[in-house]
């Protein structure tokens, strides 16, 4: 199952506190047809944690600071990758191009 983050600070505070995010999610998200696949695991899920970062729980200053180092690792011309995008792959199919930003 995959899950999407809208914004990296929303990924950073997943990762910091799994035990309650794992309990709040949300299986709207997940398409209908696949909703009756879903298992009520979590304490599964969580006996797979890296037991390292257990102890680990960042405060919001370290949050801020962690999202401001990783933003300045992303230089703005990345974020627009359309001018070096093929029009087709060697297997000759066309690709889908992303607006600017998307």
């Amino acid at each position: 199952m995959r899950v999407k983050f809208s914004t990296l600070r929303e990924f950073v505070e997943h990762c910091n506190d799994v035990d309650s995010t794992q309990y709040a999610y949300d299986f709207a998200q997940v398409d209908p047809l696949l909703q009756p696949t879903l298992l009520d695991n979590y304490e599964e899920i969580l006996l797979t944690r890296d037991t390292l970062l257990l102890p680990i729980r960042l405060d919001e200053d370290t949050v801020d600071n962690l999202l401001a180092f990783l933003t300045a690792l992303t230089e703005e011309s990345a974020r627009d990758l359309s001018r070096v995008t093929p029009s087709r792959v060697p297997s000759r199919h066309s690709v889908d191009r992303l607006a600017p930003g998307g």
